[in-house]
């Protein structure tokens, strides 16, 4: 499960070998130049619409398929090679549960976090080992927007004002009780969740597990 962090440049040398893996991108991973492989799926939530065409422009992630996580059906055009996943920002993970590991695709909680909303959907295909990489959930922008406006959060899908410090303080403790919850009831289903992301705030706050990408990939 690809983030977007700035630890992705650490690990750059080692990206290529997850093209024999199953990879799942999300956001704005297609804006990072440097990007060592295209990722097998990609995920978007519904309030981020305006990177379709952007990602459909993108001729060599043809061959992606690409869902977008919706509260509701949307009216603007898909291709063929988008999927439309019914999700809801007023249902979240922490409150509801991580869905998928019974095989099934209900209305998707948000996790808070586009990487684990989608893992949901991993999980309904049958995966049962989750691996996250860029998944910093730091202020300190995105793997391709380290300074200036692409690294500063803002709301309405990131097309909105700027999120206030009480804002993100609130962001912060949510999604660490999304990976919380979602953690508890992967392990709980036999399933395994760990984070690849070298001091990953998850990671130092004790939420997740840490392990060294180059050792996950031996």
């Amino acid at each position: 499960m690809l983030g977007n962090g700035p630890s992705l440049l650490q690990q750059r040398h080692l990206i290529p070998r997850l093209q024999r893996e199953t990879t799942y991108g999300c956001n704005g991973l297609y804006e990072w130049d440097a990007m060592p492989i295209i990722p097998t799926f990609y995920g978007i939530s519904s309030n981020k619409k305006h990177r379709i065409p952007e990602v459909n422009a993108i001729e060599a992630w043809r061959p992606v398929k690409k869902f977008i996580l919706g509260k509701s059906y949307p009216k603007y055009g898909l291709r063929e090679d988008w999927i439309w996943i019914e999700a809801r920002f007023e249902l979240w993970m922490d409150k509801e549960g991580f869905k998928g590991m019974d095989g099934k695709l209900p209305c998707l909680p948000h996790g808070r976090a586009t990487p684990l909303t989608q893992a949901q959907v991993a999980a309904s295909m049958g995966f049962r080992e989750f691996y996250f990489l860029g998944n910093d959930q730091t202020r300190v922008g995105h793997v391709y927007g380290l300074t200036g406006p692409k690294s500063e959060r803002r709301k309405m899908g990131g097309l909105g004002p700027l999120l206030t410090e009480e804002e993100w303080e609130k962001n912060e403790r949510d999604t660490f009780a999304s990976f919380a919850r979602a953690r508890k009831d992967i392990e709980e289903a036999g399933g395994t969740i760990v984070d690849c992301t070298p001091d990953g705030r998850l990671v130092q706050e004790g939420i997740l597990p840490y392990a060294p990408l180059e050792e996950v990939l031996e």
